[in-house]
């Protein structure tokens, strides 16, 4: 097993919480394991800056809309010839057909991750202070409670989370 998708599936069985309460469990109940796309240049002409990930992944699909869906969640890099997990959200662009383009990591090697709808992504960083989508606390983390809906591209509407996820947080009746 890769280790990203190892390190959410560790991470979700030690906290059993049917809600979710971090970005962890909303990835990996909604996410899904990407390849990386073989020919990275056909995008991306030159890396944007390191630690702007988010910014660096927007743009580029706003590049290209039609094309690449932005996309969260965790990833690895290569370290003394082994994928090494990078902790922290991280994002990137994929294809229609699951392929990731990354335009910060040069050497990505495992991506696991949410694909999310422009539109969506758009309407959330257009108020101030919103970096990433998965990882939103300014919203209450809305997304995680399935309190926002319309994340979803229009090609993965029908997809279903993986068995488990509950998506409105369950109240404590006293």
């Amino acid at each position: 097993m890769k280790i990203v998708q190892q390190y959410l599936e560790d991470f979700v069985r030690h906290r059993p919480e049917p809600d979710c309460k971090y970005a962890e469990q909303f990835v990996f109940y909604h996410g899904e394991d990407y390849t990386l796309f073989p020919d990275q240049k056909a995008y991306i002409q030159r890396y944007g800056r390191k630690g702007a990930c988010f910014h660096n992944a927007l743009k580029l699909t706003q590049r290209y809309p039609d094309d690449l869906f932005y996309t969260e969640g965790f990833g690895s890099i290569p370290l003394d010839g082994q994928p090494h997990l990078v902790f922290g959200v991280h994002a990137w662009t994929v294809t229609r057909d699951g392929k990731v383009v990354d335009p910060t990591w040069k050497q990505g090697c495992e991506y696991f991750g949410v694909a999310f709808d422009l539109d969506y992504v758009l309407k959330i960083k257009a108020r101030p202070g919103r970096l990433s989508v998965v990882d939103n606390f300014l919203d209450l983390h809305a997304l995680w409670s399935g309190e926002h809906t319309d994340w979803r591209p229009k090609w993965a509407k029908d997809k279903l989370p993986r068995s488990g996820f509950v998506p409105y947080p369950r109240r404590k009746v006293s």
